[in-house]
This record gives C-alpha cells, sequence and structure tokens, in this order.
C-alpha cells in the first residue's frame, strides 16, 4: 500500500515523501530525513499516525479528527465548497469554487501519481491539515488559503 509522510518540526511540517508498506504494517518512507514524521493514507489523509523515522517504521494509522470543509463535484468535475464547521480556514465561504489543492506547495499527484481527483477532494475537506493550501476562486478573483 502506498502512504504519504511528512516531516515534523515540532508541530510544523517541513517536507513531504512517500512510501510502501508490506502486509505486517511495515513502512519504507522515501525523500524524508530521520526524525519525528506523520504518515498518512493517500486516499484518506485523516487516517494518520505520528513516529520516528529510522530505516524503517511500524505505525497504526489512526483516526483523526475530519476536516471542517465539506465539498461537492460540480457536473464539470470542479470542486465546489458546501458547508463550514469551526475550524474551517478564515476567508472560506460556501459556494467557492476550489481551484486546486496543494500539499506543502506541490501538486499532491505529483507526489502519489494516479491518485486522482478522489485524494483532491479529500484534502480540500481537510484544509486544517498541516501543509494543506487551498486555491480559492469567487466572482472572478482567485487567493491562497492555508
Amino acid at each position: 500500500m502506498t502512504v504519504a509522510a511528512v516531516a515534523l518540526e515540532g508541530s510544523r511540517p517541513t517536507s513531504a515523501g512517500r512510501g510502501l508498506s508490506d502486509e505486517d504494517g511495515l513502512y519504507a518512507i522515501q525523500g524524508l530525513p530521520p526524525g519525528e514524521i506523520q504518515v498518512f493514507l493517500p486516499t484518506d489523509p485523516l487516517d494518520r499516525a505520528s513516529g520516528v523515522l529510522d530505516e524503517e517504521l511500524a505505525l497504526d494509522l489512526v483516526r483523526s479528527p475530519p476536516g471542517d470543509v465539506s465539498t461537492r463535484r460540480g457536473a464539470d468535475g470542479s470542486l465546489w465548497v458546501t458547508g463550514l464547521g469551526d475550524d474551517a480556514p478564515d476567508g472560506l465561504e460556501a459556494g467557492d469554487r476550489i481551484e486546486a489543492v496543494e500539499l506543502f506547495g506541490v501538486d499532491p499527484n505529483e507526489l502519489i501519481p494516479g491518485a486522482g481527483d478522489a485524494l483532491l477532494d479529500v484534502l480540500a475537506g481537510a484544509s486544517d491539515l498541516p501543509g494543506v493550501t487551498l486555491v480559492v476562486g469567487r466572482d472572478g478573483e482567485f487567493w491562497e488559503l492555508d
């Protein structure tokens, strides 16, 4: 199974990597220095766990609280904000169009090739996760929300 991972400095993410797990749940993570990391499933980054990266890392992925942004796909494939919770990013409004989602400044599909729109949908709904930036459009104007 493919997993995504971020290096942490305290609670602040500093870089992103990815890895594979075997049937025993051992993860070989590439692209991150040794130290504190957070691992999550690319299809559901709300399932995540923290640990210390050495050569290999075994983690049980546990459910973390869900994000505070509800979205839906339009008939044309566009992604729209339909609801907001208390911890939604300031400035985001129901009815906004999400033009792009970035994870540490990178298109998530570059980190996890083949993840597709499902990953973007989940990340948009979990905009409170570290490193997630939404590029939002409203009334012909665009801006970034982290």
